[in-house]
Formats: C-alpha cells, sequence, structure tokens
C-alpha cells in the first residue's frame, strides 16, 4: 500500500513540474508544401495506356504549374488534372480528355492552371500506349504552387486507363524546356 501511494505521490509531483507557460513555444506541424517532385516509372502491359494517378488538397485561386521531365522508353506522356478522372480536365477547357501533344521521350511544361476551388485534385501522368514502342519509361513530375497545398501521399501506380482519349492543344503547352 505504502508503494502505491508513493508512486501516486511521485507521479503527481512530477505531472505538476510540467507546465505551459503563456511564452512556452508550441510547435505546430503544417504539412503543407509549395513544391513537389517526384520520379516515377511506367510498367504498363502491352498494347494498354496506364496511368500515375497523384492526389493533393489545392486551395480555390492557385496558380498551379506542371512540368513533366526526364521522360524516358520511347514514352508519350499525356496529362489530366481533375477532381474525378471523369471529370474535366483543367488543362483543356471543357474536355475531358488527356492531354498529349508532344513525341516519344519529349519533356512537357503546361501553362499555369488555376484552381477552381478548394479540394482534392488528382493529377495523372499517362503513358500513351498508341505514341509510345514498348511498355515501360521513367519520368519526372514537378508541381508548383503560388498557395500552399497538401500532398495526399496516395499514388495510384501503372493504372490501365480503359476510357483513355487523348486530345491536343498546343496553346496549353509552354515551349519546350
Amino acid at each position: 500500500m505504502k508503494t502505491k501511494i508513493l508512486k501516486t505521490v511521485l507521479a503527481i509531483v512530477l505531472l505538476s513540474s510540467i507546465s505551459c507557460t503563456k511564452g512556452d513555444d508550441i510547435i505546430i506541424v503544417d504539412p503543407s508544401i509549395t513544391s513537389y517532385e517526384k520520379q516515377g516509372s511506367w510498367d504498363c502491359n502491352q498494347s494498354e495506356s496506364c496511368e500515375d494517378v497523384y492526389s493533393f488538397n489545392f486551395k480555390k485561386g492557385a496558380k498551379v504549374l506542371i512540368i513533366i521531365e526526364d521522360v524516358s522508353g520511347n514514352s508519350v506522356v499525356a496529362t489530366k488534372v481533375s477532381k474525378a478522372l471523369s471529370d474535366i480536365n483543367l488543362l483543356i477547357d471543357n474536355d475531358t480528355n488527356y492531354l498529349s501533344c508532344k513525341q516519344q521521350d519529349e519533356d512537357v511544361k503546361y501553362k499555369t492552371i488555376i484552381i477552381p476551388e478548394d479540394g482534392t485534385y488528382n493529377i495523372a501522368v499517362a503513358r500513351d500506349w498508341g505514341k509510345s514502342a514498348g511498355a515501360t519509361g521513367d519520368y519526372t513530375i514537378k508541381i508548383t504552387s503560388d498557395i500552399s497545398f497538401i500532398d495526399n501521399l496516395a499514388i495510384s501506380d501503372d493504372t490501365i486507363n480503359a476510357n483513355y482519349e487523348r486530345k491536343c492543344v498546343i496553346d496549353v503547352i509552354l515551349l519546350p524546356l
């Protein structure tokens, strides 16, 4: 019984010695970022377009720049930015198609897009089977924003896109890097 009382008193003394005062620094972890870079790769089945899908939380009005570079494996990149992959591609006004205008192993830099509303957005980086050679390739995705955003750490890797349709709209592609 004495041991239990002694342990209780000791715990109270220790807890009472730990205190926060108004001047104490409080560390707040902010998961938001203003830039993102990741090396990715495709390993698609023969005769199928596949994609890697990245998920981010963006704020309304954010100006977002997307660059896909270091493309290899005779790959042609096609890209889509949308809340749901069946939604309109923010890179192409009023269109649900993937944007693809480059040749094999060419890097791409898109014009800055403005996020229309707060929320989770998916960025699909597809490998266009019809224009690529072979079934594998590598790339680096770079995303920057003027307003901080959150990486949802959700990546769908080498997903087959059964409803893949591409479109080339030159005015949303910037000059080669």
